[in-house]
């Protein structure tokens, strides 16, 4: 994750350092499963799941109810979190989004679990409609 924003972070622009974490989580979401949309449409999609659509990723086997809960943890997390960071800071201007060093280090750490996540996450074969 640090090849992505070091630059950012030397020069404490914290805002830039999150914002760039969180572009990894899009295209790590992404990434080889022929999605097309971006943004939070992105991460919906690709961690959709219910009782006629197959995942696009899956973060473990998917066996147990332990992996099964993991799995919706994290479905739910990934998208809501881009969305909650990405998005406003996306489209509304930095002058307006105060971000201190605490804070900046807690999102980081936030990216990189679910970064983590979709490093271990398999590609379901699921091709987009």
């Amino acid at each position: 994750m640090l090849k992505f924003c070091k630059v950012e972070l030397l020069r404490e622009n914290y805002f830039h350092t999150v914002f760039e974490a969180t572009k990894i989580l899009l295209k790590k979401s992404g990434s080889g499963t022929g999605i097309t949309e971006n943004g939070s449409k992105l991460t919906i999609k690709a961690f959709e799941h219910s009782q006629t659509n197959r995942l696009f990723l899956a973060f473990n086997t998917l066996q147990t109810e332990n992996e099964l809960s993991e799995q919706k943890r994290t479905n739910a997390s990934v998208p809501r979190d881009v969305r909650t960071f990405r998005n406003p800071m996306a489209h509304g201007p930095k002058i307006f989004w105060h971000l201190s060093e605490e804070d900046m280090l807690d999102l980081l750490t936030l990216v990189s679990l679910l970064r983590r996540h979709l490093d271990s996450a398999a590609n379901t074969g699921r091709t987009p409609p």
